[in-house]
């Protein structure tokens, strides 16, 4: 598929490495293996965070988690104790909470998604609740650990350790732990072996937006479920400032500084109708315009979301800090005639290709 529509490319001269625009939209292979997602130490590391650190994490990230109390706990008090009572590393919990139903990032979540947080045991009554949950999250995982016996295929796979096992069976399939993989390494890059990744994604549910996916009409996002990743956004777009009301921010977690190659992804969206609109937007906007923050500065990237079907697009080589310095920015205006198009919302990736 050719991308003759990729136009518009920032400042050159806030790229530092040279670099040609791709021809064509190729699927970039990723480093996560089925086989070895974590290691059994990892696994079994509940002294990776105390209580405060748990805290101090869901602190600094967006969702309700950071205040949410029940039973006079909190919801780190309750991670930290489960974790330490089944010897889990809490960080496997953490990541469930984000998989499951996005409660590090959610704003706003509805009472079902702290009934079922963790995705465990899903419809038992005794499951049921917050408490519940992270209670059954880390008992089932203790116990798929300590019953896994290596050499038995599961979804394809031959697991090459009980921590994949455990997370392999937990989340039924490959793909289940191909979400969880990547939570874990956005949060934790520098983990597994001890090697630093060359890719750090962003998944669909830690992207900021603003606001959040609430509202049914102008000022909303809608939620898709059969894109690439299980979960994508949506929201008709704005000719210009004075309509605009809705952003989407990226915020990676770089494990070292250097030149990093930035991609999104243009989700294939089931059919959607916008509620209270009398207009039949159709398709994907033709000007999704894309606004990295590096370090020399800003550059913007304009994409044709239109004609591309679950693909990544490279938007350009820059350098980055370490950290959350960096991050990617999308907001609704495209210049075509207020709610005409729709803008898609995935998740992105940043590929480390030298210092």
């Amino acid at each position: 598929m050719r991308l003759s529509s990729l136009t518009r490319l920032g400042s050159l001269a806030l790229l530092l490495l040279s670099f040609s625009l791709p021809s064509r939209v190729n699927a970039v292979s990723e480093p996560f293996d089925p086989t070895a997602v974590i290691t059994d130490a990892e696994f079994n590391d509940t002294a990776t965070m105390t209580c405060g650190a748990i805290q101090d994490f869901l602190s600094r990230r967006p969702g309700v988690l950071k205040s949410y109390v029940i039973d006079n706990k909190s919801a780190a008090q309750i991670i930290c104790e489960q974790a330490r009572r089944f010897n889990v590393n809490p960080r496997i919990l953490l990541v469930l909470l984000q998989k499951e139903q996005g409660l590090l990032s959610d704003t706003a979540p509805a009472q079902s998604q702290f009934d079922w947080a963790a995705g465990c045991a899903p419809g038992w009554d005794a499951s049921r609740g917050f408490p519940n949950q992270i209670e059954c999250a880390a008992r089932t995982m203790r116990n798929r650990f300590d019953s896994a016996t290596l050499g038995a295929s599961i979804d394809g796979v031959t697991p090459a350790n009980k921590a994949s096992i455990a997370l392999l069976k937990y989340n039924n399939d490959v793909q289940g732990v191909r979400a969880f993989w990547r939570i874990w390494t956005h949060y934790w890059p520098a983990s597994g072996d001890g090697s630093i990744p060359t890719t750090i994604y962003v998944d669909t549910r830690d992207v900021v937006i603003t606001p959040g996916v609430k509202d049914p009409c102008r000022s909303g996002w809608l939620t898709d479920t059969k894109g690439y990743t299980g979960y994508n956004l949506v929201t008709p777009n704005a000719a210009g400032q004075a309509d605009s009301t809705n952003t989407a921010v990226w915020r990676p977690n770089l494990p070292r500084a250097g030149a990093y190659q930035v991609f999104v992804y243009i989700p294939d969206r089931s059919p959607l109708v916008w509620p209270c609109s009398d207009n039949a937007i159709v398709w994907d906007t033709n000007h999704a315009r894309y606004t990295v923050t590096h370090r020399d500065g800003t550059t913007t990237y304009e994409i044709d979301q239109a004609p591309l079907h679950n693909a990544w697009v490279n938007i350009g080589t820059y350098y980055f800090k370490q950290g959350g310095d960096g991050f990617l920015t999308l907001t609704d205006q495209t210049g075509e005639v207020s709610m005409s198009h729709y803008v898609s919302v995935d998740e992105a990736k940043w590929v480390w290709v030298g210092q």
